[in-house]
């Protein structure tokens, strides 16, 4: 039996809002009349993302006369989405970063690794499918897995034994963390982004995200969904894509431009941000 996801939550008393910054970013870049000095002025604010961005922009400058000194200028170098990229991803490691290393096996890189294809693969199909906001796809894409970090942090001997269950009998993790700890970790991710107070087309999409009866056509969720199942599909090579509608599967690829390249972008992602929130500093 499935336990409440929302009551694991209000049990845990040191549970961190999401970073103001982070959040108003994500609004700013939804305006259209939102310039570069509107977005460096937010940005300022938090000196752990000025720092990284600040850092990821004169490494983008690498080999060019002029050093980035100002959030606004890096605004301007990298473009409105690359920042608010990278805002995000910082907010979230902020959020589950800094928390004790534990020797449980889990791969803590593996997971952003995954967590950020899902997000740039659902940005490009919702870019070009133009059936959701490709800001919200990729923070959906994100945030779509956190719940498991929340499993990890609070049920730490159930999430272990999670992960030796799925090495040993070959079960989803999604299965595993239902028999081991009782939660669905996307009941968690949703509970958790209500807590964050994302908007509520993103939370539906990020609890959504195993269900199998969503297509491409189905909006944000179906996106999302799509997006995770290909990914999965990829980064385990025998998984079956038999349940995956294949015309939503030959769409992906080819908005993604192929596995290959989806991945490759991804890991330029992470990689910017390879030194975690806290080494910006």
């Amino acid at each position: 039996m499935r336990r409440n996801a929302v009551e694991l939550l209000n049990g845990i008393h040191e549970l961190a809002p999401f970073p103001v910054v982070g959040l108003r970013v994500i609004e700013l870049v939804r305006d259209q009349g939102t310039s570069a000095s509107d977005l460096a002025e937010i940005l300022a604010l938090d000196p752990v993302l000025t720092a990284r961005i600040l850092k990821v922009s004169n490494s983008a400058a690498w080999g060019r006369e002029r050093h980035i000194t100002t959030v606004r200028d890096a605004v301007v170098l990298l473009g409105f989405e690359e920042v608010r990229q990278l805002a995000l991803l910082t907010c979230v490691i902020a959020n589950f970063g800094n928390s004790p290393r534990v020797n449980d096996g889990f791969d803590m890189e593996a997971f952003w690794l995954h967590n950020v294809t899902v997000a740039v693969a659902a940005e490009s199909v919702a870019t070009g499918t133009r059936v959701a906001s490709p800001v919200d796809a990729f923070t959906a894409g994100i945030l779509h897995d956190i719940g498991r970090l929340v499993l990890r942090s609070t049920l730490p001997g159930a999430f272990h034994d999670a992960l030796v269950l799925q090495a040993q009998q070959g079960v989803s993790a999604h299965d595993a963390e239902v028999r081991t700890t009782g939660y669905a970790h996307e009941e968690v991710s949703r509970a958790l982004g209500g807590f964050w107070q994302f908007p509520m087309n993103i939370v539906e999409a990020i609890g959504g995200h195993h269900r199998s009866d969503l297509a491409l056509g189905d909006g944000l969720p179906g996106i999302v969904a799509l997006c995770d199942r290909f990914v999965l599909a990829n980064e385990t090579p025998a998984a079956a894509l038999a349940d995956v509608l294949a015309a939503d599967i030959a769409e992906i690829a080819q908005i993604c431009d192929g596995w290959e390249r989806l991945r490759g972008r991804a890991q330029s992602f992470v990689h910017a941000v390879s030194g975690r929130a806290q080494a910006a500093a």
